[in-house]
């Protein structure tokens, strides 16, 4: 996929998202890489500012495969690629989902972003009018991950890679997506 894909994306993107909710587990892992392909064709963000209505769509299961994709977007392009203050409102709606897989997700996908960005997480949540019981229970969660030392960004708002991160090739390089 390349430059002249470009045009196609919005046409694969609602295809792609509304096969996130299949049966079969093999479709909904080539409907994530098809995503993540088309952010490498154009831009992490520019996909996500159409992907989004994924967290509300009618099937549960969408809406768990989005959050999913959110984290593995985080992974593969770091959470400077995103606009992620966009996003956690509609995760923390997501928390209240009346699915559980979707709800536990949702917290999973939570604890992530605030382990790539920091406490700004923390305070954006914190304004979000949760119930008093759902932001400790998140608030816990932070706290869990940094004292396990999954945080990828210290104090001072800097990026903490592992050894074992990459970053990902330039957008536009699909040979060396392809190669993954």
């Amino acid at each position: 996929m390349g430059e002249r894909f470009k045009s196609h994306t919005m046409t694969v993107l609602s295809n792609a998202v509304n096969r996130l909710g299949d049966n079969h587990d093999e479709v909904r892992n080539l409907s994530q890489s098809v995503l993540l392909k088309l952010m490498h064709i154009n831009t992490p963000q520019s996909v996500w500012d159409r992907l989004m209505t994924g967290f509300s769509h009618k099937l549960w299961r969408v809406r768990e495969e989005t959050l999913i994709c959110l984290q593995q977007t985080i992974e593969m392009y770091g959470a400077k690629c995103l606009s992620l203050s966009k996003l956690v409102g509609a995760i923390v709606k997501l928390l209240d989902d009346p699915n559980r897989q979707v709800s536990d997700q949702a917290m999973n996908t939570l604890v992530d972003i605030y382990c790539n960005v920091g406490e700004r997480v923390r305070m954006d949540i914190s304004k979000k009018g949760l119930s008093p019981q759902l932001l400790h229970t998140v608030m816990d969660k932070f706290d869990k991950a940094r004292s396990l030392g999954r945080m990828r960004i210290d104090s001072a708002g800097s990026t903490e890679l592992s050894s074992d991160w990459q970053f990902p090739p330039p957008y536009g390089n699909d040979e060396a997506l392809d190669a993954k």
